[in-house]
């Protein structure tokens, strides 16, 4: 259980078997594993729920049920997996073969309700900013200010009285989204050598991967059942009476553990054949490969929504295939003992993942019309320098993905329509220099650092298009949004690091380090960027507020370790004592992430109408925060 945030915890454990047989010139190798799992999770919010609690660890996912803690969001998973391996020299010639499966499922809980108040504490509805009467809001802020759990938590208890006021049928429920994969991949080859320094890799590679999505009834939280209907349609005038989430099986009572609300596969085929030629001297290498492989990707729903009956939401959708090719070149040359220098470049041409390119995967066949392929390309240069006491790695890089396809599903503020967005032509631009050193103090102590300066933006405004998710019809098409610029919000511009590590004498090595981070940014949302957002703003401070990416704080972290290691009845079994503490200096208002919801807000009426983004949702990271482990490894 963490020990500072209600709600989250960990479940975990691990088992793993590996078999060898010893072949002539080769081996046999198998090797299974699997871990459950179980943990509590928090929440992201925005800044105004963490100053009203007082609290930058605050999770509104929890709350207490018949007095004991209990939490809405809880990822489950059991995904074993299995490996078989073959390898064997013949004369000059290598032969290879892998196979491996993995199967099981994973999902996260989440509550839901039907036509009921919202049992999310941290709503942008229930907190105190939302109100315009100032009696009411004060009365709001001093129950979040006097951490009420009523109100700042979920209340589980009201929850499960309000369902006991109905006819059996609940009005809250908790759901589990779940994802069931079923993985094959085969790979199966042979290194040869066709001259003096020259020699061929080739092998032949398939893969098959068939993921089934549904939800799941995790808790009916004291009721019976659930009717399995789209229930955002119940009161929809022209939607209504295509109610059934699963027309074949109309009016469907769907009660604790069954399948309800949508299900439906995503699969993805794949065969090709990979080439790597290899030219390698003492002193210089020169690799030069490339990948082809024949893609198929389809979606196959197993649910015949109302709504799009047929083949609309049953059975195959349209196939994507695509002929996917990487072709990918390296080069590395020793000038001398200490000196070193190599670089690479690559350039695919992939299929998009199938869940980025469907309109609404959980009861849509409907693909975007967007080119489905990506093309990235990246390279990297490297100077190395090697010394007793002191070594150094300097490179610079380069990444680039152009033709992105991401599709997003929210409630549309300005049409009052849950709406599916195709943002298409996204192009990302990344580029910078690293350098890592080390060195000898002396024979006990060593300081090493690194250092990384980097550009990791949108290089294009992307159109977006919103499509009605009722009836596919289209709101709004070819918008463009004001993207270009941006961080991607994935990595820092400047990440520093600094560790000085100390041997000290019968076994225990000490460490102090200091980690730095700036240029962060919260991920930014294409939606409120788009231009017919954009042309409401009243004023330039407005469009400002619209589209202006918010930097997160600067982050620096200092933290230390000890570690020891015995000997215990001789060298096969050793325990091992490592204790750590981070952030010395107990930073507790540090983001540790932010991004930008897609919603809006309305304010004013008539003339006075006008838009403004939705706050950021935030996480942050812990103060000080220590770690011990005790670990006995015998044979």
């Amino acid at each position: 259980r963490d020990m500072r945030i209600e709600g989250v915890f960990t479940q975990r454990i691990e088992a793993a078997m590996a078999l060898t047989r010893r072949l002539n010139n080769g081996s046999l190798s198998l090797v299974a594993m699997v871990a459950p799992s179980q943990r509590g999770v928090r929440s992201a919010t925005s800044n105004e729920a963490f100053e009203l609690t007082g609290d930058y660890l605050y999770n509104p996912s929890w709350g207490f049920h018949d007095g004991k803690e209990r939490s809405s969001r809880v990822r489950r998973e059991v995904l074993p997996s299995v490996a078989l391996s073959f390898n064997q020299m013949k004369g000059e010639h290598r032969w290879f073969a892998t196979l491996y499966g993995r199967a099981g499922y994973r999902s996260i809980s989440n509550l839901n309700w039907y036509d009921a108040r919202i049992p999310t504490p941290d709503n942008y509805r229930l907190l105190p900013s939302y109100f315009d009467s100032d009696v009411v809001r004060d009365e709001v802020e001093q129950l979040w200010r006097d951490r009420d759990t009523r109100y700042t938590q979920i209340n589980w208890d009201e929850l499960y009285a309000r369902n006991a006021m109905t006819d059996g049928r609940s009005v809250y429920i908790v759901e589990d989204l779940t994802e069931a994969p079923k993985e094959l991949r085969a790979l199966a080859g042979g290194e040869f050598r066709m001259a003096h320094h020259t020699s061929l890799v080739a092998a032949i590679v398939a893969e098959y991967n068939n993921t089934e999505y549904y939800k799941r009834m995790r808790d009916l939280l004291g009721g019976e059942y659930i009717i399995d209907i789209d229930q955002f349609l119940v009161d929809d005038e022209r939607f209504g009476s295509s109610l059934l989430n699963d027309l074949q099986n109309p009016d469907r009572r769907v009660e604790q553990g069954d399948k309800f609300g949508y299900r439906y596969r995503l699969i993805d085929y794949r065969f090709g054949g990979r080439v790597l030629l290899r030219y390698h001297t003492n002193r210089f290498a020169l690799d030069v490969g490339g990948e082809v492989e024949s893609a198929t990707k389809w979606r196959e729903g197993l649910y015949e929504k109302q709504l799009f009956a047929g083949r609309g939401s049953f059975g195959r959708s349209q196939m994507l295939r695509s002929v996917d090719a990487t072709a990918k070149s390296s080069l590395r040359y020793t000038i001398s003992a200490r000196h070193r220098v190599w670089g690479a470049v690559a350039i695919a041409r992939r299929l998009q993942p199938l869940s980025q390119l469907l309109l609404q995967p959980a009861y849509n066949n409907a693909i975007a019309t967007v080119d489905p392929r990506s093309i990235t390309f990246q390279g990297e240069v490297a100077y190395a320098y090697r010394a007793p006491s002191f070594t150094a790695t300097i490179k610079g890089f380069f990444h680039s993905e152009s033709n992105r396809t991401e599709t997003m599903r929210f409630f549309d503020d300005l049409s009052y329509n849950y709406v599916d967005a195709v943002v298409s032509d996204i192009t990302h631009q990344n580029f910078g220099a690293e350098l890592s050193s080390s060195v000898g103090l002396s024979s006990r102590l060593w300081l090493e650092g690194a250092l990384s300066i980097g550009s990791y933006r949108y290089a294009s405004n992307p159109s977006v298009a919103l499509y009605s998710d009722r009836d596919n019809s289209v709101i709004v098409e070819g918008a463009k949004s004001y993207m270009s610029g941006l961080q991607t919000a994935a990595t820092p511009q400047l990440t520093a690091m600094l560790r000085l590590r100390y041997s000290v004498p019968f076994g225990w090595r000490i460490d102090l380090n200091a980690a730095y981070a700036s240029g962060r940014y919260a991920a930014p949302t294409p939606i409120r960027r788009m231009t017919r957002i954009t042309e409401h703003t009243l004023s330039p401070e407005e469009f400002a507020e619209m589209t202006e990416q918010k930097r997160l704080k600067d982050a620096l972290l200092i933290g230390a370790s000890a570690m020891r290691s015995w000997e215990i009845g001789g060298e096969q079994s050793r325990l091992t004592l490592v204790a750590s503490v981070r952030n010395i200096l107990s930073d507790n208002n540090l983001a540790y992430s932010a991004y930008e919801p897609s919603r809006i807000l309305r304010q004013g009426t008539g003339a006075n109408l006008h838009y403004r983004p939705m706050p950021e949702r935030y996480t942050y990271s812990y103060p000080i925060s220590f770690n011990v482990s005790l670990t006995y490894k015998f044979r």
